[in-house]
C-alpha cells in the first residue's frame, strides 16, 4: 500500500509515518486506514478481480486554516503548538518544529534518526515543557476557592494575542 501527504510537512508530526516503524495517527489508526467496512460481498469480489479493498477514512477534528496559521507562525523555530477549542478540548491544531517529510521518511531513515534537532520528536506530545504561565490559572483558582472571592469583584480583559516574528517572547 502507499500513503498520500497532500499537506507535506504541515501534518507531519500529528499525522505521523507509516515506513521503518510508525508514529502519529499513522501508529493509531492504521488498522482502521487498512481495513475496509465495505460489505463482505464486494470484498470477495475485490480479492478474486486481485484489487485490494480500500481502507477506511480517519476523521480528525484538525482545522486546516489554524494548523497553517501555526506551522506559520513557528517559520524556522524549534518548538511545538497545540491549538485546542476550549468548549469541547478537541485539538484543532498540533505543530512541531523541527519537521520532516513524511512521505520521504523511509528515504531519509539514518539522516532522520541523527539529525541533532531529533526531527521525529513530536515536541508537543514527547517534549518535556515545564508548565509556565498555564500553571498561574490553577494557583489563581485554589485561591479563589480557599478565600471565598464572592466578596471581591475584579475585572478581566481579555486580549487577542497576535504572534509578530520581529518580537521575540510574543
Amino acid at each position: 500500500e502507499t500513503r498520500d501527504y497532500p499537506y507535506g510537512r504541515m501534518f507531519a508530526h500529528v499525522v505521523g509515518y507509516n515506513a521503518k516503524g510508525k508514529s502519529g495517527l499513522e501508529s493509531k489508526c492504521n488498522f482502521d486506514l487498512l481495513k475496509s467496512n465495505a460489505n463482505l460481498l464486494s470484498q470477495i469480489e475485490s480479492n478474486l478481480k486481485g484489487e485490494k479493498s480500500i481502507g477506511d477514512n480517519v476523521y480528525t477534528t484538525l482545522d486546516t486554516r489554524v494548523q497553517k496559521a501555526a506551522y506559520d507562525a513557528l517559520s524556522g523555530e524549534k518548538g511545538a503548538v497545540v491549538a485546542m477549542d476550549p468548549e469541547t478540548g478537541k485539538v484543532i491544531a498540533m505543530v512541531s518544529k523541527p519537521d520532516f517529510r513524511p512521505a520521504l521518511v523511509k528515504e531519509n531513515w539514518k539522516e532522520l534518526n541523527t539529525d541533532e534537532d531529533a526531527l521525529l520528536i513530536n515536541r508537543a506530545t514527547q517534549g518535556l515543557y515545564p508548565p509556565g504561565s498555564t500553571f498561574k490559572v490553577i494557583t489563581a483558582l485554589e485561591f479563589m476557592r480557599e478565600h471565598r472571592m464572592n466578596k471581591v469583584r475584579f475585572q478581566i480583559q481579555i486580549h487577542k494575542v497576535v504572534w509578530d516574528p520581529e518580537r521575540k517572547g510574543v
